[in-house]
């Protein structure tokens, strides 16, 4: 299929936000903002795509686990988390996911009564299909709230203060100028707005000698494959695209972007009493494991976890909490 008939015309100028949703609602194709030509022909967008094409005849469970590695329900509960003791108020207006992929983090915030709508911005252009599955799987009747946009955060193409918040996962480790994407991230936010990372955030000790070594980590054959990349290659976290940020280096950016740093959160994986109950059958003998489905995943160490985890109480420290995945949560602030 042309590139003509997946996308909108290639938007020049920079629209509003309602003409860009008024754009989507008629066309029902992606809209596609310009790439800067190194960008768009890195390796790593490249293998991305590839991931794309192999998973657009999969469900949308299936997408957001490969993708994500979580579920509707999952990314649901981070964002109540968030709602319910991080921010001032509940998302609502119109906001943009920042490299979304498949978008489920921003479907999950379109869900909510005042969200107007969410703009899916992902590099990869073939994850336009992507996009559209599960938004259609999360919002039903309501799937065109999510705005599937082809593009790169570092160019924006709509006017200043034009969206009330933005969101992302995982996205922003990615830029290879922390400051120069916040620094557009802010510009578009209305002076209020929020930007939400679900995000890694190391601790200034961590040194860049630690950095690098993170980075010159080699991809095993299995996270190869299951990434949509060939099994028989050499390919470093550096070379994917990664970074290490620590905490310095988000304020820093913050500070350039013009944005306040206003809360950090750690959210720390919650064990299930399943998981724990698993652990003390685990010291059975193996018939009694295998009934009950105890794997090697399940042993004593979960239980005692568990445990820890009732007896520290971490809803006591307003910057520790118990979540469903383990994750930093950063929120930024637009001043008024």
């Amino acid at each position: 299929m042309a590139t003509e008939d997946i996308y909108s015309d290639i938007l020049n100028e920079h629209q509003t936000v309602d003409e860009l949703i008024t754009d989507y609602h008629v066309t029902q194709k992606a809209i596609r903002w310009p790439i800067e030509a190194a960008l768009e022909s890195a390796v790593k967008v490249s293998y991305r795509n590839q991931l794309a094409t192999q998973l657009a005849d999969e469900s949308a469970e299936v997408i957001s686990r490969r993708y994500v590695y979580m579920t509707e329900a999952t990314m649901s509960e981070l964002v109540d988390l968030v709602e319910q003791n991080l921010l001032e108020q509940p998302l609502q207006g119109y906001g943009i996911e920042l490299g979304s992929g498949c978008a489920l983090l921003a479907a999950v915030a379109a869900k909510r009564a005042n969200v107007k709508a969410v703009m899916g911005l992902e590099v990869c252009e073939n994850f336009d299909v992507l996009i559209q599955i599960v938004a259609a799987s999360v919002l039903g009747k309501d799937a065109t709230k999510v705005v599937p946009v082809i593009g790169s955060f570092d160019d924006l193409r709509i006017p200043d203060n034009s969206l009330d918040f933005a969101v992302e996962h995982d996205s922003l480790h990615h830029s290879d100028n922390l400051a120069r994407s916040m620094t557009e991230c802010a510009r578009v936010l209305k002076p209020g707005g929020v930007l939400i990372c679900f995000d890694r955030c190391h601790p200034n000790s961590v040194t860049d000698d630690d950095v690098n070594t993170m980075l010159d980590h080699v991809y095993s054959p299995h996270f190869l494959k299951a990434n949509g990349y060939p099994s028989d290659i050499v390919l470093t976290r550096r070379e994917n695209g990664e970074h290490e940020y620590r905490l310095f280096e988000w304020e820093a950016a913050a500070k350039t972007a013009g944005l306040e740093f206003t809360r950090r959160c750690e959210f720390h994986k919650r064990i299930t009493f399943k998981k724990a109950a698993k652990g003390v059958i685990s010291l059975f003998p193996n018939p009694i494991r295998k009934k009950w489905g105890v794997n090697k995943d399940c042993d004593l160490a979960s239980t005692r976890k568990w445990v820890s985890q009732r007896l520290q109480a971490f809803n006591s420290d307003p910057d520790d909490m118990l979540a469903p995945k383990q994750t930093t949560v950063m929120i930024f602030t637009k001043p008024k």
